[in-house]
């Protein structure tokens, strides 16, 4: 019996609570799924935008792969497969740029919308000069049909097609332009946003599409609602030395239209700032003397932010923006936090002012001045935000990359960071508001570059993954994650017990959860009650014994690291074999600690397993100087911030108690929140 207790103890954790999220195990492999792309392997293929159907639940990567440098799309089904309905395989890549793509590498689609009636619309840049490296690219638009052709003049409904051959290029500004964004007004119209050339440096641009994919002009079929006078407009933020670039779009409720990015602002060229670009219908700059100019942003129709305190090398760059439904404005990126690169997220009120406490509405604002930085590498590396998306309850999912090791190597994971609405991390998200996944094998490079949240609440990464050998092999990237319940025994008995039939009462963090009980390793079924309590249906023998309690939220995510408490059934007492017989035991046990936290971590939780060197002993432990109290392997103790010690003691069946316990130390450190 003590055996199998051990064994349960080992699989099944100590009392402790569950993480509250988790990749999902009904989705992909453990959660995640790659995808490669292209022919060969060695291929780079990398996704940087994705979409969810709403009613089937199926996900849209776009991205790029190196196999022919194009557009690549990938559709998958709900449980992550790929969707052989789209294309025959789940794949499509298209060429834009022809041969010469083969030699300057730069058809690549970074931006992705799902239409009404199923179609996909993917934006992004191609290269119009044969060996310019990416320089001298166009805007880049491809529509395909629901099935995964592209929408011609020559498929099922040539009356709807996009460009004739479902394919669009647009020259912006004096040289060189690139798409990064992409979003669809009610209308039907299509806005893409990045930037273009203006001869010494780069501008925010924006071109807007007819349905049709002709150019929303003063010439065309509807010259009354024309985007400036020939579909396109720039902005420039800090003059002719500089370079800015939008690398987020969103439409407002009343039409208007919001682009994210950043502006060059420092002298040596090495200085950004989050910059913010609002536009009316027409295109023109939100300013106080357009039409309505009451309700202008930032006065000029722009707003640049500086998130770092630093005076050089500050690179604040908004790479992500969504819109409450309050009208406020999320805009997420990176932002040069000494020595590192930090998440970093910044709140705007309608009005383009930071949402701060100094306001207009204080009690509502965003972490006191409107902004947020958070380091979400598990080692204080670097970490960058590419994407955001807004839960339904108003909390605030940002993803990108977090960095998983020193500066000389490059090991870097998916990373996530979900806040409150008041830009506090959210302690029911990992415990400390952060999850990284590590998706490829170590050491190498995966990177999140967008994020967005199913209907059913569970939460999508996508990107790429290095799942080759030597950074050359790059992969499309998912993995879904779910909240899942935390368990906890809030009492029955621990140690020894002389009652045979005890009675355990447990909660969940997730009101209406339900629950499942064991023992000794039984298969989980429903607990006794009344209410969230279980008592044996028989007397349990004398020995060890196991409990263990499972909580299913009303989604249906059960707790993957059920609740269990270890104790001991003893109705006759100790028995302390004679001196001299030949089962005297007089030697204590010796116990060891074989796992354990590192020296220096940001987490506020701790795993310890330990073992004895005679089989069948029992454990108390004890924190931070507290009394010792019965205790099982693995024991997960949760602490705030400084430093900790622990210790352990294993009791063998004679009684024997080790009078040198098992100690570790550890600290665990502030974790930066904001500048």
């Amino acid at each position: 019996m003590l055996g199998l207790v051990a064994f349960l103890l080992a699989v099944l954790g100590g009392t402790t609570d569950a993480a509250a999220v988790v990749p999902d195990p009904t989705f992909g492999t453990g959660g995640i799924v790659t995808t490669p792309i292209g022919p060969t392997a060695g291929d780079e293929d990398a996704a940087y935008a994705m979409a969810i159907e709403p009613s089937s639940g199926k996900i849209v990567l776009a991205g790029t792969s190196e196999g022919g440098d194009e557009f690549a799309v990938a559709r998958y089904n709900a449980n992550g497969s790929l969707d052989t309905s789209f294309s025959t395989d789940g794949i499509v890549t298209t060429d834009i740029s022809g041969p010469i793509a083969m030699t300057s590498g730069a058809d690549e689609g970074r931006a992705v919308v799902i239409q009404p009636d199923g179609k996909i619309v993917v934006a992004g840049f191609a290269d119009a000069i044969p060996s310019s490296d990416g320089l001298g690219a166009d805007f880049a638009l491809v529509r395909y049909n629901a099935d995964g052709s592209l929408d011609t003049n020559a498929d099922a409904d040539p009356g709807t097609d996009f460009g004739g051959d479902g394919k669009v290029t647009t020259t912006v500004g004096a040289f060189d332009s690139a798409a990064y964004a992409l979003a669809r007004q009610a209308d039907g119209k299509l806005v893409a946003a990045g930037q273009s050339s203006a001869g010494s440096h780069f501008d925010f641009a924006l071109v807007r599409y007819n349905g049709d994919g002709t150019l929303d002009t003063n010439a065309d079929a509807d010259p009354g609602t024309h985007f400036d006078t020939d579909g396109e407009a720039t902005t420039d933020f800090a003059g002719v030395s500089a370079n800015d670039a939008a690398n987020a779009v969103a439409i407002q409720s009343d039409g208007k239209i919001v682009a994210a990015g950043y502006s060059n602002t420092g002298a040596s060229g090495v200085s950004d700032d989050f910059a913010l670009a609002r536009y009316n219908a027409n295109g023109s700059l939100d300013t106080n003397t357009d039409a309505d100019p009451t309700v202008d942003f930032g006065g000029d129709g722009k707003v640049t932010t500086p998130i770092s305190t630093q005076t050089t090398f500050n690179q604040d760059r908004a790479n992500a923006l969504a819109i409450q439904t309050n009208g406020k404005l999320i805009a997420a990126g990176s932002s040069q936090v000494t020595p590192t690169e930090e998440f970093a997220l910044a709140r705007y009120n309608a009005d383009g002012s930071l949402d701060t406490d100094a306001d207009a509405d204080p009690g509502t604002d965003f972490s006191g001045d409107g902004i947020v930085t958070t380091n979400v590498s598990p080692i204080g590396n670097t970490s960058v935000a590419y994407g955001v998306a807004i839960q339904a309850d108003g909390k605030l999912v940002a993803a990108g990359r977090a960095t998983n090791s020193d500066c000389c190597t490059f090991h870097r994971d998916f990373g996530l960071a979900r806040y409150n609405p008041n830009g506090s991390l959210d302690p029911t998200f990992s415990d400390d508001g952060i999850a990284t996944t590590a998706v490829a094998a170590d050491p190498f490079v995966d990177l999140a570059r967008t994020v967005a949240i199913q209907v059913d609440g569970k939460i999508v990464a996508g990107g790429y993954a290095d799942v080759g050998t030597s950074f050359e092999d790059f992969d499309f990237a998912l993995v879904r994650y779910i909240d899942v319940p935390q368990t906890t025994i809030t009492s029955g008995p621990t140690g020894t017990t002389g009652n045979t039939t005890p009675t355990f009462a447990f909660a969940s963090d997730e009101p209406g959860s339900t629950f499942q009980c064991a023992l000794d390793g039984a298969p989980l079924g429903a607990c006794s009650g009344p209410g969230d309590t279980h008592t044996p249906s028989s007397p349990l023998a004398d020995g060890p014994h196991l409990f263990t309690v499972r909580a299913t939220d009303t989604d249906g995510n059960a707790d993957p690291t059920p609740a269990t408490r270890a104790f001991t059934v003893d109705t006759q007492g100790p028995v302390i074999p004679p001196p001299g017989s030949s089962t005297s035991d007089a030697d204590p046990p010796d116990t060891t600690i074989t796992k354990r936290p590192k020296d220096k971590t940001r987490k506020k939780s701790a795993t310890f397993e330990f073992s004895s060197d005679e089989p069948g002993s029992s454990f108390e432990c004890s924190l931070d100087g507290g009394p010792f109290q019965p205790c099982g392997s693995p024991d997960v103790v949760k602490v705030k911030k400084g430093k900790h010690h622990f210790e352990v003691r294993a009791t063998d069946a004679a009684g024997n108690v080790d009078p040198t316990p098992a100690t570790d130390s550890w600290t665990v450190k502030k974790k930066k929140k904001k500048r």
